[in-house]
């Protein structure tokens, strides 16, 4: 199972490739079915592991791997590659949205009021530029890199720290109103008890 516990950091990196599912198969002398089906098992209990903040609670780990159908014996393997790749595996997963997060924003009201063709006239626009902060990038090197290189393979994690982003905006208070009472909109419904069952279905 160290195999398979391996190569889910990989794919969860690199994402999902049938050259990966094919190798790691040839590795672990299975169907790739069966490697898919593992896969996504490991996968899913990195993902409950992270966001239940578990750090070296192994019967906790147990636990969410006997909900995934692990046995505590692959429970042992997959906790030693777990926390070998903790860190990593949280930026991944808690950054797997890869979308910028709001951090600030300036705003400045400009209004023409007068022009060679006309010289009476009232046109607002209101400019906003968003400072945000874009998700640290994970970059995996591999260590004696070959064509044939299998998906266990030892690798060293690097962490990008992260980068500034700032986006323009420019629109007319009409439209501006009309994307506030969007998001209010948007807002207000994730409050409800049918988004509030499906999120936490996810």
């Amino acid at each position: 199972m160290n195999v398979i516990a391996e190569a889910a950091v990989a794919i969860l990196i690199k994402g999902w490739t049938p050259k990966a599912i094919k190798s790691t198969a040839e590795t672990v002398s299975q169907t790739p079915e069966w490697v898919e089906t593992n896969l996504r098992k490991v996968i899913a209990v990195y993902d409950k592991a992270i966001g239940s903040k578990v750090t070296s609670d192994f019967t906790l780990f147990s636990e969410i791997c006997a909900l995934n159908d692990l046995s505590l014996e692959e429970a042992t393997s997959i906790f030693d590659i777990y926390k070998n790749y903790a860190e990593t595996l949280k930026v991944i997963l808690q950054n797997s949205d890869c979308l910028p997060h709001y951090k600030s924003v300036e705003w400045r009201l400009d209004v023409k009021v007068a022009s060679r063709t006309c010289l009476e006239q009232m046109e607002p626009q209101v400019m906003m530029k968003l400072h945000l902060d874009s998700p640290p990038e994970v970059c995996v090197k591999k260590l004696n890199r070959t064509e044939d290189c299998s998906a266990d393979e030892e690798a060293e994690q690097i962490l990008e720290p992260l980068r500034n982003n700032d986006v323009m905006l420019q629109t007319d208070p009409s439209n501006l109103v009309h994307m506030c009472s969007v998001l209010e909109d948007a807002l207000n419904q994730i409050k409800t008890s049918h988004v509030r069952r499906h999120i936490k279905n996810l």
